[in-house]
């Protein structure tokens, strides 16, 4: 007796082409274009990003991050250090108004006669 199939009309994915970054997140690297990548959380596209674009990729960076994107994954996985991408992260909190770094401040120097 010969044993079929189970779910033979079931397409099996090609994963070669993702990269997982922690945090159920994958890095999608599209065949025809590679200068494009697609952030991914459990098979639901979250962002397309071209990666020549630097702020895009900046962008992209900071938010896979606070979805929870291990950060050495996603260094390795966009070829840049782990440094840059904590830069990044730091760089919006500081424009963010939290951190130590330099914010934009007013101070009201009174004026006496």
């Amino acid at each position: 007796m010969e044993q079929g199939t189970l779910f033979e009309d079931v397409p099996i994915k090609d994963k070669s082409d993702e990269v997982c970054i922690g945090g159920r997140l994958f890095l999608k690297f599209n065949k025809s274009d590679p200068n494009k990548v697609c952030l991914v959380n459990r098979d639901t596209p979250i962002k397309m990003v071209d990666v020549t674009d630097r702020v895009a990729k900046r962008l992209l960076v900071v938010e896979a991050v606070e979805m929870g994107a291990v950060k050495t994954k996603l260094a390795k996985a966009l070829q840049i250090s782990r440094q840059t991408i904590h830069n990044y992260v730091e760089t919006k909190k500081v424009n963010q108004g939290v951190g130590s770094g330099l914010k934009k401040s007013i101070y009201i120097i009174p004026y006496v006669v």
